[in-house]
């Protein structure tokens, strides 16, 4: 629970600040400032807590808004697949597909010399 102390006095505003500066050394904490022996009140019990909730939902928030922005930048990009390649990428491309047309192409011609050699053995053996 959030709790303040209002109104500060010298002694208390010292230690305010103390707790101040040990909140923002540690951000994730929850932040408790109290003087020293001072009672809180009814009233100043509900306004801690209601700061408290108004805290957790603005932090909800901008936690929320942070997810949409990451999204929506997200989605502004346009991703290369959808893009119409350029003359550079074709030629690239016709390069690529052109080499690998040549290497299966050779792997067919070594696969019928093989098959070619296959049977020529096969008629070895048959003949005794």
């Amino acid at each position: 629970a959030r709790a303040i102390a209002i109104p500060a006095t010298p002694p208390q505003a010292q230690a305010q600040a103390q707790a101040r500066a040990q909140a923002q050394a540690t951000p994730n904490s929850r932040l408790t400032l109290r003087a020293p022996c001072a009672r809180q009140t009814p009233e100043e019990d509900d306004v801690a807590q209601r700061l408290g909730q108004l805290m957790d939902q603005l932090r909800r928030q901008q936690s929320a808004l942070g997810e949409l922005l990451a999204s929506q930048s997200q989605e502004e990009r346009p991703t290369p697949a959808l893009q119409e390649p350029n003359e550079h990428d074709r030629r690239v491309l016709h390069q690529a597909l052109k080499g690998q047309g040549e290497g299966l192409a050779h792997l067919r011609d070594i696969i019928e010399l093989d098959l070619r050699d296959l049977g020529i053995m096969s008629a070895s053996e048959e003949r005794p």
